[in-house]
């Protein structure tokens, strides 16, 4: 090692060992420390060099603003992407792929802040290399740990700046998410490897999925890797809460065509999201290894979501949810949630049981028949905080009740009509012009 190279590595262990405090990583950043571990990230091939510097970027970029505003506002956004193209030394591949990812991370929770208003963290050529960079650390990871940071560094990028989700899509960063998930369930799939599933890792590729598929121009290469299929199977295996709620919420964002709401419906996925409102609701027992926690509000949310959009505007759909008990868990969680206070799982609900009463009897019928009639009048009786959620509950009223007198006179007898007066009225008032 040449002697600049030496005093480079000593200087980046030492800033290791005594930043160690946000005191003295403001002393550091204040007095050129990070400028200094600039230099020599972009001027050292040394391995030993490189992987040292971008610790010290890691450890101080993750827990001090000043700091990585200082990185990103010097470039070092571009250097580290650098970095990750032109290593082959898996050790420097995850010490700058753990760096990026705690500077984008950060940056995804400030960009909002004044301070940041000017900067612009991926410049110049990267900004279309970067997509292509981010996946191919994900191609060449082999190990969990860095298989789960570079999902975790295409979920920031993509979520720092959501024009880079069509790229990294192009560069093959769907498929290789999906690699990821299936390698999950298939290891539980077999006995011998189910206790060996990394579900943090499979938690960070759910989440990157589910950005990805933000932008229907990846939804194309989510179906042709058999997309669909993967993330149910997840779903049903999974008892991780994060992996439940990001994976309903993937398909949500899957599931905007009829083609691809049949294409989530063929493999499943109707009788997967509803089992995990049954378990919720307790009509069905808990998956093993499985805490009541698991199932959160957010879990409950996406759920319903994602039962809203399989079932909007498709009337086979609808009979699957229906088969599959939809009907009568819905209305158990909207009673339980009203109770709960739980405004967000309250509105989805709503939506979801108004999609599927649209243009199906039997779906009406049952919902009437395990009181969602009530139910739904309760959300306006109650006063549901948002005008979003009363206007939810109005509508399933309108697909539960339509050409349906048994629910009609439900309604009716629940004091309907007067409730629904009462919130036009109030709605008239709103809207009326002053003066």
């Amino acid at each position: 090692m040449d002697p600049v190279d030496a005093a480079a590595l000593k200087f980046a262990e030492n800033a290791l060992q005594r930043c160690a405090t946000p005191m003295l990583q403001r002393k550091f950043v204040a007095l050129g420390g990070v400028d200094m571990i600039l230099n020599f990230l972009s001027m050292s091939v040394n391995d030993e060099v490189v992987s040292k510097a971008a610790q010290v970027l890691q450890s101080i970029a993750g827990s001090s603003n000043q700091a990585c505003l200082r990185i990103a506002k010097l470039g070092g956004v571009p250097m580290l992407l650098r970095q990750l193209r032109q290593t082959r030394n898996r050790e420097v591949l995850l010490s700058v792929t753990l760096a990026l990812r705690s500077v984008l991370e950060l940056y995804s929770e400030v960009r909002n802040d004044d301070v940041w208003a000017d900067v612009e963290i991926f410049t110049g050529q990267w900004l279309e290399d970067a997509p292509e960079v981010m996946v191919q650390v994900l191609v060449k990871s082999g190990g969990e740990q860095l298989t789960r940071e570079a999902s975790a560094l295409i979920y920031f990028g993509c979520t720092c700046r959501p024009a880079m989700m069509a790229p990294v899509g192009k560069a093959g960063g769907v498929h290789e998410l999906l690699k990821v998930c299936s390698d999950a369930v298939s290891k539980q799939r077999s006995s011998q490897e189910a206790s060996n599933i990394d579900w943090v890792t499979a938690e960070w590729a759910v989440n990157a999925l589910c950005v990805l598929l933000m932008t229907e121009a990846n939804h194309e290469a989510f179906a042709a890797g058999s997309g669909p299929a993967t993330l149910v199977s997840l779903l049903k295996i999974s008892c991780v809460t994060e992996i439940l709620e990001q994976g309903a919420r993937a398909l949500s964002n899957f599931m905007c065509t009829h083609r691809s709401q049949q294409q989530v419906a063929s493999v499943g996925g109707a009788e997967v999201l509803v089992s995990h409102i049954q378990m919720y609701v307790g009509q069905k027992p808990l998956k093993q290894g499985m805490d009541e926690d698991d199932l959160s509000c957010g879990v409950m949310e996406q759920m319903c979501a994602a039962i809203c959009n399989l079932t909007f505007e498709n009337d086979s759909t609808r009979v699957r949810v229906g088969d599959a008990g939809g009907c009568q868990c819905l209305v158990l969680l909207l009673k339980r949630e009203m109770e709960d206070q739980g405004e967000a799982v309250v509105r989805q609900a709503c939506a979801a049981i108004g999609n599927i009463c649209k243009k199906n009897r039997t779906n009406r019928s049952l919902v009437g028949a395990w009181g969602g009639c009530e139910a739904l009048l309760d959300v306006i009786r109650c006063g549901a905080p948002t005008e979003q959620t009363r206007m939810q509950a109005v509508r399933a009223i309108g697909n539960v009740a339509m050409r349906m007198p048994d629910n009609q006179l439900k309604f009716t007898a629940a004091d309907g009509p007067r409730l629904l007066l009462i919130l036009v009225e109030t709605l008239s008032l709103r809207l009326a012009p002053v003066g």
